[in-house]
């Protein structure tokens, strides 16, 4: 018998949030499917969300935590982040580093 895996559902990985106050309707950048929950990074070179990596001169600063799964894209898609006054669980977070954990501080995004 194989083993199904579920990835994480629209929104699950949020404890709490301000209403619509801490969503907002970004611009992804074209790539690989993510989950719900991915970290992150406004690239200000390409103008777009792109998935967070702290190693990267553009995309080193965690921003935003995706809404909901984002399918693979071959162009850019719009898709809803949570990006400010709310507590998340840090668990069901993909791509989060104590970078991003600090990043989030000053969105007041609290990560438990």
């Amino acid at each position: 018998m194989s083993t199904l895996h579920q990835a994480g559902r629209t929104g699950e990985h949020l404890i709490s949030t301000v209403g619509q106050i801490s969503n907002d309707i970004v611009d992804l950048a074209a790539g690989a499917a993510l989950p719900a929950g991915q970290v992150l990074a406004y690239d200000s070179v390409q103008q777009l969300y792109v998935p967070y990596d702290n190693g990267s001169a553009t995309a080193g600063v965690a921003a935003a935590v995706l809404y909901a799964p984002a399918p693979a894209r071959t162009e850019v898609t719009r898709v809803v982040v949570t990006g400010r006054l709310a507590e998340v669980q840090g668990d069901m977070l993909t791509g989060l580093d104590a970078q991003a954990r600090a990043d989030f501080g000053s969105l007041f995004i609290v990560v438990r």
